[in-house]
């Protein structure tokens, strides 16, 4: 078994720049960032390599916003990972000796790993957790739709970003590290298909759902006779009076299936789902689109093509 978790001394201590609150411990060759004031230089502490998958323990909890993982694969933990924060890099972590009464008196360098059951994160090749996964696209989402400047990148005219500069953004606002592999993994694994590459894989966009003025090259398309929407029964009287309206985004979003249309309408409350006559909005002049990811797009859906009969009835049972 690696040695996941070793007894360590403090080697020496560093201010970072501009940080108020954290520091830079040494650690046998190594660095991680601290809390300023956590240590002294000479310090036993236990020290966590990159890559340690902690068990859920309350001494723990602290970690649990940025660490925690549940996934099919290794369970339920905290991961440590290296991160990039202040423009220093640090690589796993330490902590005070004090929280660890099962470890006194144990020699510089001893093993603690097996006692302290920590295990190795490892995930089949290839492969990210459904925490990562999501985390990662929800932030591309906001980024690739709606605040490009969040990641400090632009996008062109078509909503194309390039994937190099997405990357270093990313990792600079997120203090993470993430690799072209990661972002082409969420983009191939996402349940909604929200991104695209373009053919050489250097530029990336989102397919949809945009608040920033870009043209994404929908093309028209006619749509199915009916589509849905969904949404919370507290909008219903503002839909009565003014349709289905795009907000912020640049496009009302319809789906061609129920189910679809009920998952989107649950994020904001008890679903109620409408239904939309869209053959007739089409054959009156209204201009539809279809996405790369299958989301029907319309500007606006005026209060007179939605079947407001049939709403009472589509009050779904969560």
């Amino acid at each position: 078994m690696q040695n996941l978790a070793t007894i360590q001394k403090i080697l020496y201590i560093k201010s970072i720049e501009g940080a108020d609150v954290i520091e830079l411990v040494s650690i046998n060759e190594k660095q991680c960032i601290a809390k300023k004031g956590e240590f002294k230089t000479g310090d036993h502490c236990v020290y966590f390599e990159a890559g340690s998958f902690l068990p859920i323990e309350e001494r723990y909890e602290f970690l649990r916003r940025n660490t925690y993982r549940d996934n099919k694969f290794m369970g339920t933990g905290f991961l440590i990972k290296t991160i990039n924060m202040r423009g220093e890099t640090s690589q796993g972590l330490a902590l005070p000796i004090r929280m660890f009464p099962e470890v006194v008196g144990r020699a510089i360098g001893e093993d603690v790993t097996e006692l302290l059951n920590v295990r190795k994160y490892e995930l089949p090749f290839g492969a990210m957790d459904e925490y990562e996964t999501k985390t990662i696209s929800k932030y591309m989402s906001l980024v690739l739709r709606h605040r490009p400047k969040a990641a400090y990148i632009t996008l062109d005219k078509n909503g194309w970003a390039d994937v190099s500069s997405l990357i270093e953004g990313l990792n600079r606002s997120r203090r993470v590290s993430l690799t072209f592999e990661d972002i082409k993994y969420v983009v191939e694994n996402n349940d909604k298909k929200r991104y695209s590459f373009n053919d050489d894989l250097t530029k990336i966009r989102a397919n949809q759902g945009h608040s920033v003025k870009v043209d994404v090259e929908l093309k028209e398309s006619q749509p199915p006779t009916i589509l849905y929407h969904g949404t919370a029964g507290r909008y219903i009287g503002s839909i009565i009076r003014d349709g289905l309206k795009a907000k912020k985004r640049l496009h009302v979003h319809l789906s061609s299936d129920k189910n679809t249309a009920i998952k989107v309408g649950r994020r904001h409350g008890k679903p109620v789902i409408l239904i939309i006559d869209s053959v007739k909005m089409y054959t009156e002049g209204y201009k539809f689109y279809l996405s790369e990811n299958g989301v029907w797009l319309t500007e606006h859906v005026p209060a007179k093509y939605l079947m407001f009969n049939d709403v009472i009835s589509e009050y779904c049972e969560m």
